[in-house]
């Protein structure tokens, strides 16, 4: 996706366990320019303002905030090159059935993941899901995670006051005043 396009994407993210629990939560992010939202169910919410990092959880009531200069070098892209990824797999299979194709990524024994599938869609080319599997050699509480991704709304357009750092945090004579509501947050 380009980094200069405003839309709004859903998706489901599943962490599974080596002690066999299974975790989901949804998340939804909304992207314009240099600044982005990402709502985390209803536990946190991440917003970058251009160099400004700003890190709301609910869960355990904290606010953390910093400039962040390397979001700037990121260009907020929503999933990584993979290259790096792909030049470590020992095989890669393709597959095309029901208007998606799918790549199936197999590692070397020392490698953090067993496989990786990539599934996109033929008709947008937009990444549908991720299923990782680790390692069962690798030291990872984790024993896979998969990312189901909606289709993107580009059509959608942030409000003027977008990403609304301002429900949280406001600046003052150079220093950042937590907002009333979140007086109970620590901060950090």
């Amino acid at each position: 996706m380009l980094s200069d396009k405003n839309f709004h994407l859903k998706y489901t993210l599943t962490v599974a366990s080596r002690a066999d629990s299974v975790e989901k939560m949804d998340f939804d992010l909304y992207k314009s320019r240099d600044k982005d939202y990402i709502k985390m169910g209803d536990a946190q919410v991440v917003i970058h303002d251009g160099t400004f990092l700003l890190v709301v959880n609910h869960e355990v009531r904290t606010i953390r905030f910093s400039d962040d200069s390397s979001n700037l070098q990121s260009k907020n892209m929503l999933v990584s090159n993979f290259v790096s990824i792909i030049d470590s797999s020992n095989s890669i299979a393709y597959t095309a059935k029901d208007n998606l194709f799918t790549y199936a990524l197999s590692f070397p024994k020392d490698y953090g993941y067993e496989s990786l599938e990539l599934v996109f869609s033929k008709k947008t080319k937009n990444l549908v899901s991720i299923y990782a599997v680790f390692s069962p050699d690798y030291n990872a509480e984790m024993k896979y995670i998969q990312v189901a991704y909606q289709e993107p709304d580009f059509k959608w357009t942030p409000a003027a006051t977008f990403p609304d750092t301002e429900t949280y945090i406001t600046r003052l004579n150079g220093r950042y005043v937590i907002q009333e509501a979140f007086d109970n947050y620590k901060t950090y």
